[in-house]
């Protein structure tokens, strides 16, 4: 790494997203935190999160950690979105936990694995055990573990300056989309995205910081990624 670079990523502030409209509305990007993204399937969820691992990357040298917690991660899409240049993947981190117990651990030992390049974490999606383990007699020792493991993103945040992306499933039907465990991670979140495909792509920025949003933005996918599809389409 360069010593501008080095610099640059001891003091990294911001990681914008590529989409002019939402960067202006987060003053120039994430900055670390939590950022809950959730919506329907085939809505540019996880392209949005290799999105930002990629300019982790090639602003700040990044090598940043992606938790596949379904199985369903697209190593093909990621190295596509890289115009096939792989070698800018090398210091990319993939951890895949098989079960409930492995992944615990693996959050357990967060702290181990990151460093001051590590910059983003991403986790997808990060209620799949929970869904997948929930039954009446364990939902409420499974909704603990979550407030614990949050809880812990927002120490390892701080200290460690580390944006944390949390990919995240739905629940319900489509006149009211809700997140799986959404009251809990919107309290803890300092970002919440809605992505949507209702006549065309969205993204909805539902909350920045401690402030309650509704500011929609259109997108579009390409081989490249994520770009602006317009302005700002609407403000409630």
């Amino acid at each position: 790494m360069n010593d501008n670079k080095r610099r640059a990523s001891l003091n990294f502030l911001t990681l914008k997203s590529g989409l002019d409209g939402l960067d202006r509305q987060l003053r120039n990007g994430f900055s670390p935190g939590i950022i809950h993204i959730y919506g329907p399937p085939n809505t540019g969820k996880s392209n949005f999160a290799m999105q930002l691992v990629l300019n982790a990357i090639t602003t700040y040298d990044s090598e940043p950690i992606w938790i596949d917690t379904n199985n369903n991660f697209e190593f093909r899409r990621l190295i596509q979105m890289t115009g096939n240049n792989i070698r800018i993947l090398r210091n990319f981190k993939y951890l895949n936990p098989i079960n409930y117990d492995e992944f615990k651990i693996l959050i357990e030992n967060i702290p181990k694995i990151i460093d001051n390049k590590t910059m983003v974490l991403v986790i997808d999606p990060i209620t799949y055990f929970y869904r997948l383990n929930v039954n009446l007699n364990n939902w409420f020792g499974l909704k603990r573990d979550l407030i614990k493991i949050l809880g812990k993103f927002i120490g390892i945040s701080v200290k460690n300056h580390l944006i944390i992306i949390l990919v995240n499933q739905i629940k319900g039907h489509e006149m009211k989309l809700e997140a799986v465990c959404q009251d809990i991670l919107e309290l803890y979140s300092k970002y919440s995205l809605l992505f949507e495909n209702k006549n065309g792509l969205t993204i909805t920025l539902r909350k920045l910081r401690n402030i309650k949003l509704n500011k929609k933005f259109k997108f579009k996918i390409s081989n490249n990624g994520l770009s602006d599809f317009s302005t700002k389409i609407g403000i409630d």
